[in-house]
């Protein structure tokens, strides 16, 4: 049965398959569980809601232009954009190192069953 399950089974491709859903679900555990990552999550949305240009900026086509304040709303954005993607980054560093223990159990189950 081991080799029929290394011959089906692809790590690599089952990653590309169920990563979104774990970035996603990463994100949404920090947002619940972290409160500087809420906090941060939260003042990104007043952010947005308060400067609609940094919504352009990200996701817009064209020129745009911005003033003193908007601009300063703009570096605000991308800074707790970058902070909140370490912590993420953090947070998936650590369910990898995680995710790789169970699975070397687990192969090593199968290793010392056959």
């Amino acid at each position: 049965m081991g080799g029929e399950y290394s011959k089906h089974y692809d790590p690599a491709k089952h990653i590309d398959e169920v990563f979104p859903q774990i970035d996603s679900d990463t994100s949404s555990s920090l947002r619940y569980n972290d409160g500087g990552y809420a906090e941060l999550w939260h003042e990104m949305e007043n952010l947005l809601n308060d400067f609609p240009v940094v919504q352009q900026v990200t996701g817009g086509k064209g020129g745009v232009s911005l003033s003193p304040e908007e601009h300063e709303a703009m570096v605000r954005y991308l800074a707790i954009k970058n902070e909140m993607e370490r912590k993420e980054r953090k947070q998936l560093y650590l369910r990898g190192h995680s995710d790789n223990y169970a699975y070397i159990k687990q192969v090593s189950g199968f290793m010392t069953d056959h």
